[in-house]
């Protein structure tokens, strides 16, 4: 007993370490064949995982081997050895050639030995993939302290397994409740959330939020005319070059139906009408299909500004205020952005960028060079 609590010393020490990896899969992986084959100075060790829709049996990892040449394998439940283990959940310890033919009719000429320890990874009555070690370093047998040795090892990893696979569930769960579905951009519940994260940082360290509110020009009509798969693809091809456009700092996000919408932290109305002009101009610029009619020859969008640096009203007025001049931008023939500048001593100051219609204005002339 005192013996194998001291083998078993090395299995716990290697299993500290694994629990920091569970937030990354396949450094997970690699580490767990690496420390199943130190623990009984194997050479080799290949960490097999069961699929969720067909219970077929995948390489995740390998030490010692070539991972190119056996991660395309699947094997279906009860086929061969690691098929085996994985069915009834108990391990095998092969240490002939002849134990071996039960179940691989073929040679393995990959191995050094016919000594190998295949166990299940699992627990009570779930068992979740097959580790297999093979070929010791000293070319001896694996004995009955290296199965009990492994068999610990496994136990522990199948819980860290688990750990791992519910972490990346939460994380996507997390993910579609702010990610928009058609477009991949965050959506509206995402965008909320930070715009008030914007506006407390920006209540306690002040400076200022800008956002645009961006509008396809005329989609209704092109998704009425070219049916709602068409719809799809614009835009998807619009916020592809949204994402493209923007700063790292920025937040685009998909508002609803066309509409998008960027929350630019620290940034000036004019910075902002740079950003947004640069947007309208990539957008202009999309390939259309020859088949789609749309009302215009290009694809356009219409762009409201507003800038939030008043941090005693609630930050729904920046929402307003841009809405309001993407409201004018329609008016005005679209394909265009206004700024709407908040002024506490004058009702409102817009500025309009017409770029499209090939025409900009004095005062944002100097901007643009």
């Amino acid at each position: 007993m005192l013996r194998m609590s001291a083998e078993l010393i090395p299995v716990y020490h290697k299993v500290n370490k694994l629990y920091a990896k569970f937030k990354s899969p396949h450094r997970l992986y690699d580490s767990i064949t690496r420390a199943a084959a130190n623990l009984v100075n194997a050479e080799k060790c290949s960490l097999m995982l069961a699929e969720k829709d067909t219970h077929a049996l995948r390489v995740a990892a390998v030490t010692g081997g070539d991972r190119w040449l056996i991660e395309s394998i699947r094997m279906r439940t009860g086929e061969g050895i690691a098929g085996k283990v994985y069915a009834d959940g108990v391990p095998i310890v092969t240490d002939c050639a002849a134990g071996i033919s039960k179940y691989v009719p073929c040679p393995r000429p990959r191995y050094k030995t016919s000594s190998s320890v295949i166990l299940p990874l699992g627990m009570g009555h779930e068992t979740i993939g097959v580790l297999n070690v093979s070929d010791k370093r000293s070319g001896d047998p694996f004995s009955e302290i290296d199965l009990s040795v492994l068999s610990a090892f496994s136990a522990q990893v199948f819980l860290i397994l688990k750990i791992s696979n519910c972490y990346r569930e939460v994380e996507h769960l997390r993910e579609l409740s702010t990610t928009d579905c058609l477009t991949g951009l965050f959506n509206r519940r995402y965008f909320n959330i930070r715009l008030e994260e914007e506006q407390q940082r920006a209540m306690r360290s002040g400076g200022m939020i800008s956002l645009a509110m961006l509008d396809i020009d005329d989609f209704k009509h092109f998704n009425d005319t070219e049916g709602h798969l068409a719809g799809d693809l614009i835009l998807k091809d619009a916020a592809s070059v949204m994402a493209r456009s923007i700063r790292g700092n920025d937040i685009l996000a998909r508002y609803g139906g066309e509409e998008f919408a960027i929350i630019m932290p620290q940034t000036s109305e004019m910075t902002a009408l740079k950003v947004a002009e640069r947007i309208r101009c990539e957008i202009r610029n999309i390939r259309q299909s020859p088949t789609c009619r749309l009302p215009g020859r290009k694809l356009t969008v219409s762009i409201g500004i507003a800038v939030y640096n008043d941090c005693s009203r609630p930050i729904e007025d920046v929402i307003e205020r841009a809405d309001l001049a993407l409201h004018r931008a329609k008016l005005l023939g679209k394909d265009c952005a206004i700024l709407y500048s908040y002024n506490s001593e004058k009702t409102e100051e817009e500025t309009v960028w017409r770029r499209s219609a090939g025409s900009v204005s004095p005062d944002l002339k100097k901007i643009v060079e």
